[in-house]
């Protein structure tokens, strides 16, 4: 299309210096995914992560974006994006071999001092006897 919408008064293909621009520009365009693959790879590699084990929800690095400040933890939170380890590896960012499950952890430690100050009341009754 010229500038005012008409049609070109000749095929693109046609045209020789189009065709060789359009020939340079599939090239840059084909180097610049290699480079985009191999530098995915790298960074996969330098965190020991295989490509086909890299975890569907961060792509292997470890971390992604949240829609809200609570990121894992979930509840309520502020309005913003926030960075956060991924909820599906935890971090390792290989979707076969996760990291400790934060959730699960926050959980334990919540019962175990729960339990603890259980034991100290009972302890406290007993020596008060």
């Amino acid at each position: 299309m010229s500038e005012k919408g008409k049609p070109l008064p000749y095929p693109l293909d046609e045209c020789a210096g189009c065709r060789d621009l359009t020939q340079q520009l599939a090239t840059a365009i084909a180097e610049r995914d290699q480079r985009k693959e191999s530098f995915y790879a790298d960074a996969l590699m330098l965190r020991n992560v295989e490509l086909l084990r890299a975890c569907k929800e961060c792509g292997g690095l470890g971390v992604k974006v949240y829609a809200n400040t609570t990121t894992w933890r979930g509840g309520c939170g502020g309005q913003a994006m926030t960075n956060g380890v991924c909820d599906h590896c935890w971090g390792s960012g290989d979707r076969y071999l996760q990291w400790v499950d934060l959730r699960r952890a926050a959980q334990q430690l919540a019962r175990f001092q729960a339990e603890i100050e259980d034991w100290r009341s009972k302890l406290q009754k007993a020596l008060s006897h």
